[in-house]
């Protein structure tokens, strides 16, 4: 029995599936189109699969002639954004019974088709492709490349000249990003949602047909235009009169959204649940480590379950302690040679910087950041007073 992983994200999400895999008795195959990409991953796939198949990932045509010489294959997954799509044909042409179908990633991978999607729902919220015109619905309004991930190229613009500075930075995209993808530059404008930002976790739950909340995370971020992730705590509860998890579900149905897992950004402004995006993948920004350390299950692990028809691990959580990650950034320019991080808070399990020298032109997109923090787990009011204090720059030194 085969269980195929098409690509991983650098974080190593796939590899954490790739182990799951083989822990239930399954024969783990890792596919990717250039294996040079992950040696200095700190979790390779390669050095877990079973076996690794060399395609190009991008061409359907080789994956179908492959994947049709393969006997027993369970399940096909992805946990790269520009994969999943290839991963969701694969498995509807094995025709295999737990898998989220093709139209209901598609609906969710390309920005302007969720939002075309939820038209007529309560979940709609006013957009429009972008063509250089000021949006019918005003300002502030949202600009994101339709087909990009990581929030690259997404900013929140208050006028025109914001407009066209955004509009140009999309356009100044690489034609094809870092994972080997080609992007289209189309772009969306989304009405400005206000509020806090949170995501949701959710894994399908074949046994019981319904989708489990896993938790939600609170997303501390930087003010417009660029709204970049400084830092994230898991699990925060919400007002349970919010139905969060009622909510999402019915969204998610309405889509056509079963069998995997998805990693849900929205904002609650006045009560009310504003999807800003729906990514059916385990989570980035760390996230994926504070659900390990609190939840007790990896979400790798539990998107296996769910393509695989089992049921969802419950918590293994023994209390109500909740984890944080903070990214280390400067909203200056600067060029960096060194950073240490002092703050002497028990909290604190692991820094991790990344490659320096190095020299940024401030704080636009996740790809600025200079690393992270991680901290165990701790009292809510504990782990939120070292991330502000972090935050704050307090125990972090950052030496040009």
């Amino acid at each position: 029995m085969k269980v195929i992983v098409v690509e991983s994200n650098l974080a190593g999400n796939g590899t954490i599936a790739l182990e799951r895999a083989k822990d239930l008795g399954y024969r783990a195959i890792f596919v990717c189109k250039d294996p040079t990409e992950y040696e200095s991953v700190e979790l390779n796939p390669l050095l877990v699969a079973d076996e690794v198949v060399i395609i190009d990932t991008y061409d359907i045509t080789k994956l179908l002639a492959w994947v049709t010489s393969q006997v027993d294959v369970k399940s096909i997954l992805a946990f790269d954004d520009f994969r999943v799509i290839q991963a969701g044909i694969m498995a509807e042409y094995l025709e295999l019974p737990y898998h989220p179908s093709v139209k209901s990633l598609l609906s969710v991978r390309d920005k302007s088709l969720f939002r075309q999607n939820l038209c007529g729902t309560p979940y709609e919220v006013p957009y429009e492709i972008c063509d250089q015109a000021s949006p019918s619905f005003g300002y502030p309004a949202v600009l994101k490349p339709v087909d990009e991930s990581g929030s690259v190229g997404v900013k929140v613009c208050s006028n025109p000249e914001e407009l066209n500075d955004g509009l140009q930075r999309i356009s100044d995209l690489n034609e094809v990003n870092g994972r080997g993808f080609s992007v289209t530059r189309s772009a969306l404008l989304e009405k400005y949602i206000s509020g806090q930002e949170y995501s949701a976790e959710l894994a399908f739950d074949a046994t019981k047909e319904q989708w489990i909340l896993i938790g939600v995370a609170k997303k501390i971020t930087t003010s417009p235009p660029y709204c970049v992730e400084l830092a994230h705590i898991f699990p925060y509860v919400l007002n349970e009169s919010i139905e969060i998890e009622k909510k999402i579900s019915i969204a998610l149905a309405h889509l056509g959204i079963t069998h995997t897992y998805v990693h849900v950004e929205f904002k609650l402004y006045q009560e009310e649940l504003y999807l800003i995006e729906i990514n059916p993948r385990p989570p980035g920004g760390m996230i994926s480590y504070l659900i390990e350390h609190t939840y007790g299950v990896p979400p790798s692990a539990l998107m296996v379950a769910s393509h695989l028809g089992l049921p969802i691990p419950k918590s293994i959580a023994e209390s109500d302690d909740v984890c944080g990650v903070v990214f280390i950034t400067s909203i200056e320019p600067k060029s960096i040679k060194s950073i240490k991080v002092t703050h002497d808070s028990d909290l604190i399990e692991r820094t991790t910087i990344y490659a320096l020298p190095r020299s940024i032109n401030g704080l636009r997109s996740g790809e600025d950041r200079l690393g992270y923090i991680q901290l165990k787990p701790g009292p809510l009011e504990e782990v939120e007073l070292v991330v502000m204090e972090l935050l704050e720059g307090i125990g972090v030194e950052i030496h040009e």
